[in-house]
């Protein structure tokens, strides 16, 4: 059984869709009553998904998809992305919070439930001054 390590790119912050819905329709000069209008969804509707009050559905990224042009996938990865980064921090909010951030085993605990090394969170925790910088290093390894 080998222990493989993947390096994955996780940002700290994914921006809403709706913000890339609003980028493509300033672009194209097309207002959000001409969006509502051409997909069939309520003015309120598109003014809330641009405002990250409301998700983009599958059904929602097909209307898109026919009036933009912008593939249904996209929409739907840029929303599914969205809600994990979301539920990710609000994680970490829990964490911090919850005062386990100073125990080798909550630290442990956490990196398993988000799916990373510890030594990740030992990292970012002490770059953000949550610990100090000579708490936890045995969590870090090095990989040659």
């Amino acid at each position: 059984m080998s222990n493989t390590i993947q390096n994955q790119y996780k940002p700290d912050y994914v921006s809403p869709p709706g913000e890339t819905l609003e980028e493509v329709l300033e672009e194209r000069g097309m207002s959000q009553a001409e969006l509502a209008e051409r997909t069939g969804r309520p003015k309120k509707t598109i003014n809330e998904i641009i405002n990250a009050k409301a998700a983009i559905t599958p059904e929602t990224a097909l209307q898109l998809e026919r009036v933009l042009g912008i593939p249904a996938s996209f929409w739907n990865n840029r929303e599914r992305r969205y809600q994990e980064a979301k539920v990710r921090a609000e994680e970490k909010e829990r964490f911090l919070v919850s005062g386990q951030q100073h125990s080798k085993a909550g630290i442990l605990q956490f990196a398993i439930q988000i799916g990373i090394a510890p030594g990740i969170v030992v990292e970012r925790l002490q770059h953000d001054g949550v610990l100090p910088s000579s708490h936890c290093n045995e969590q870090k390894q090095r990989f040659e």
